[in-house]
């Protein structure tokens, strides 16, 4: 699954620079769909943050990281 999440980036990153040379060429045309939806996304996740608050998202994180590592460490010591 991973190695198919690395494959979509790839062709993503390499549609991107295809985009941006067309961009700076002067032949932006109409845009590309998939750079409009990534852009898309970008900005909804970064209004999600501002709204939530930064700081109560990296506590958020923190915690879940504790809780991953607190399990984690627990099952090794079992064995």
């Amino acid at each position: 699954m991973s190695g198919v999440i690395i494959v979509i980036a790839g062709l993503y990153l390499a549609h991107y620079g295809w985009y941006e040379r067309r961009v700076r060429a002067g032949d932006g045309g109409d845009g590309s769909s998939a750079v409009d939806t990534v852009t898309g996304w970008s900005g909804d996740i970064s209004t999600w943050v501002n709204e939530f608050g930064s700081v109560r998202l990296g506590l958020l994180l923190s915690l879940a990281l504790a809780a991953v590592l607190t399990v984690t460490f627990g099952l090794r010591a079992k064995r």
